[in-house]
C-alpha cells in the first residue's frame, strides 16, 4: 500500500473524486456524504473570512436532496435537503470586498430560464439594519452538486425544479461539479471526456440579472479557479475555491483514503491524457515513498 498524507495534485486529487462517485457497498459505505458535509462547512467558513462585515455566510437548506444510494449505506437513509450556507448582507459596504484576481471563465453561455434545473450549493445574504439585524433575501447560492442529483439519477427532476425557482426569482447560482463521470445539469457545458473542449471539473455562475452563464472549466492537476461572486449592487468578491478545498483536505484526512499503488476507481471514465497523468503521478509519489 502507497500512502501520502498531502495531496500531490494541485487542485482536486482524482483518486479521492472517483471514490466519491462510487456507490456504497456491504463494505463499504459512501465516502461523498462526509465530505460534502465537511466541504460546505469550510467554504461557509472561508467566506466569513473574507466577506466585508456587511454580509454574512450562512448554513441552510440545500436545494438538493439527499437520497439513499444503497441498502447497504446506513448514513443516507432519508430524502430530504441537505444543509448548506447562504451569505447575507448588513448594512452598505465598508471595505473592498475583492480578496483574489479572479480566474476568466472559459466559457460563456445564454441563461435560458424555462429550461434551467436544480442543483445543490451555498447561499449569500446582506444583512439589513435595524434594532435587531436581519437577513434580506440571498445575494447569491452556492451548490456543490451531489451524485443523486445529477442528470439521470433518482432526483434530478427535483433538483432541476429548485434550481429554476431560485434563478427565476432573480438569485444568482454557483455550481460547484467535481463529479467527473455524470454530464452537466447547466446545458451547453461540455460533457466530460467526449466533447471537444471539455474537462473533468468546473464551477459556474448562474445569472439571471445579466441572462448569462460563466463556466469556470479546470483540468485535473490544474487549481480550482477563483470565482467573482456577485454581491449586493456593483461588488464583488473573488473568491478562491482552492483554499477551503485544502483545508477540507487536511482537516478531514483524506489522504488516509486514498492508495496509489492502485488506479482511481474506473479509470477508463478519464481522457486518455488525463489517465497518463494519472499514471505518471501515481509513479512519482511511489518513487517519494520508497
Amino acid at each position: 500500500m502507497i500512502e501520502l498524507d498531502e495531496n500531490p495534485y494541485v487542485g482536486l486529487n482524482p483518486h479521492l473524486m472517483s471514490l466519491f462517485q462510487s456507490p456504497s457497498t456491504e463494505d463499504m459505505t459512501s465516502t461523498f456524504p462526509p465530505f460534502h458535509g465537511d466541504h460546505i462547512t469550510h467554504i461557509k467558513d472561508f467566506l466569513n473570512r473574507y466577506l466585508p462585515r456587511t454580509y454574512i455566510a450562512v448554513s441552510e437548506s440545500s436545494l438538493q436532496i439527499k437520497a439513499r444510494q444503497s441498502d447497504y449505506d446506513p448514513l443516507i437513509r432519508d430524502s430530504r435537503p441537505v444543509p448548506d450556507v447562504a451569505v447575507y448582507q448588513r448594512g452598505a459596504m465598508t471595505q473592498q470586498a475583492a480578496a483574489h484576481m479572479a480566474s476568466p471563465p472559459a466559457l460563456h453561455l445564454e441563461l435560458e430560464l424555462e429550461e434551467l434545473q436544480q442543483i445543490m450549493g451555498i447561499s449569500i445574504y446582506e444583512i439589513k439594519a435595524g434594532e435587531h439585524r436581519v437577513y434580506s433575501k440571498p445575494l447569491v447560492r452556492i451548490e456543490l452538486l451531489s451524485p443523486a442529483n445529477m442528470p439521470g439519477e433518482s432526483y434530478d427532476a427535483a433538483y432541476q425544479q429548485n434550481r429554476t425557482k431560485m434563478l427565476l426569482a432573480g438569485t444568482p447560482l454557483i455550481e460547484i461539479d467535481y463529479l467527473h463521470e455524470y454530464p452537466s445539469p447547466i446545458i451547453g457545458v461540455p460533457y466530460y471526456p467526449k466533447d471537444k473542449g471539455s474537462k473533468p471539473y468546473y464551477i459556474a455562475l448562474s445569472n439571471p440579472k445579466v441572462k448569462g452563464v460563466d463556466v469556470y472549466l479546470f483540468d485535473l492537476d490544474e487549481p480550482i479557479p477563483i470565482v467573482p461572486i456577485p454581491l449586493a449592487g456593483d461588488e464583488v468578491l473573488n473568491f478562491d475555491f482552492g483554499e477551503p478545498f485544502v483545508y477540507t483536505w487536511q482537516t478531514s484526512r483524506f489522504g488516509t483514503f486514498i492508495d496509489y499503488a492502485h488506479e482511481p476507481a474506473r479509470m477508463e471514465s478519464y481522457s486518455p491524457a488525463d489517465q497518463t497523468k494519472i499514471r505518471e503521478k501515481m509513479a512519482e509519489v511511489a518513487k517519494r515513498t520508497r
